[in-house]
Parts: C-alpha cells; structure tokens; sequence
C-alpha cells in the first residue's frame, strides 16, 4: 500500500504516504496509531478512502484484490 486518499469538502484530494509493503509494515502502521492516539484521514470522510497498492506482479494485485473483495471492502 503506497498512500491513502480522502476526498475533503473544502481541500479535495488529500494524500498521505503510508508506504506498507507487509504484515509486520501494517502492524506497526496500527501501532503507531495506537500508541499515538492519531486520527485515521478517513475519519474526515466518515470512513471512505482509497489506497494506490503497488505489487510486483500482477498476480499479488489480484490476490490483495481477492482478498479486499471477500472482507467487503473493496470499490469497484
């Protein structure tokens, strides 16, 4: 996952680098937020964001794909 994107009222596109690129990267993302007590940008959106996800074959995008369908969580 290279960046979150949330669409402001007033900003428009904000964008932030999150630059996780696997699990133990994720987890010590959400611990960061954690510890921090730091606000997730989609909280400005009522939880909607976008992620640009990077991958060095195709077939890892289609597996994160697969997976963010299956959780529900993925806009087509």
């Amino acid at each position: 996952m290279k960046d979150v994107i949330v669409e402001h009222a007033v900003y428009g596109d904000l964008t932030a680098s999150v630059m996780v690129s696997n699990r133990a990267e994720a987890n010590r993302f959400i611990e960061r937020i954690q510890e921090t007590n730091a606000v997730y940008l989609s909280s400005l959106t009522n939880g909607i964001h976008l992620h640009t996800l990077e991958a060095d074959t195709q077939e890892k995008l289609d597996a994160a794909c697969d997976a963010l369908k299956k959780a529900g969580i993925l806009v087509e």
